[in-house]
Order: structure tokens, then C-alpha cells, then sequence
């Protein structure tokens, strides 16, 4: 539902991945903003419903850049799909989002100020979100 409000597609689901696609509008806010309702919904989630042993646990990224959809995802041999994927396995932690330059640089800037910067891979740059609360 946070993908497809936003005009965002579920190209492909398995396991604890996924791959969205936004095609329309701006694309860069609608993902980072769908991926950041999500963390905080899977928060709640956690907090208040679930009835599991632990909490359910996600990782995030978004990069920018086009691709052509396959039914069959192991078929979609695009750079812009390794590069996030790389970007989520590799920079991105548990419960937050990792965000490439590219769709970065094209936030709002008071969105921006919800990041901090971690290096990415070659001499690029990864900026993170998470869910943090300050202890009293």
C-alpha cells in the first residue's frame, strides 16, 4: 500500500527482499517516502501487534535509474538493480534506509536534514535514515 499510493509498483517479493519500481511524479520523494512509511509502520507493528518472539526486521535502499521489468526478476540483468541491491546489502543496516547520491541530491532539503552520511561503495556516498529516540 505505501508503494502503490505513491504510484510505485511491486515488481518482486521473496524472502525478507523486494524490488518497487516508481515510474511517475517525483520519483526519488515517492520512494524515499515509501520506504520510510514503512519502517515506521513495521515500528508499530512491532510494538503493538506482533505476536512473534522478535520484532520483524528491514532493510531499505533506494538508487535512481531505469530498468526493464521481467516476470522472472533473475532475468532483469540491470546496473541500476545491482547497484541498490548492493547498496542494501552492503551499507545498509537493519531497520534503515540507505539512499544513493543520486536520489539523495533530488529531496527536499528539509528531508535531508533527516540523514546522515555514510561512505558507499567506490568513492561515492550513502545517506541513512533510522528510527532513533533520544534517552532521558
Amino acid at each position: 500500500n505505501t508503494v502503490e499510493k505513491r504510484n510505485g509498483r511491486l515488481w518482486s517479493w521473496e524472502g525478507d527482499g523486494g524490488l518497487a519500481a516508481f515510474y511517475q511524479d517525483d520519483i526519488h520523494s515517492a520512494a524515499v517516502h515509501s520506504a520510510i512509511e514503512l519502517l515506521h509502520e513495521l515500528f508499530l507493528y512491532n510494538v503493538l501487534h506482533n505476536g512473534l518472539h522478535e520484532p520483524l526486521r528491514l532493510r531499505v535502499a533506494v538508487h535512481a535509474g531505469t530498468a526493464q521489468y521481467m516476470p522472472d526478476f533473475s532475468e532483469m540483468n540491470s546496473e541500476v538493480i545491482k547497484r541498490v541491491m548492493e547498496i542494501e546489502s552492503g551499507y545498509t543496516e537493519t531497520d534503515s534506509l540507505s539512499v544513493s547520491d543520486m536520489s539523495f541530491r533530488s529531496l527536499d532539503p528539509l528531508v535531508r536534514n533527516w540523514f546522515t552520511t555514510i561512505p558507499g561503495p567506490g568513492d561515492s556516498t550513502v545517506y541513512r535514515y533510522r528510527l532513533e529516540f533520544e534517552q532521558q
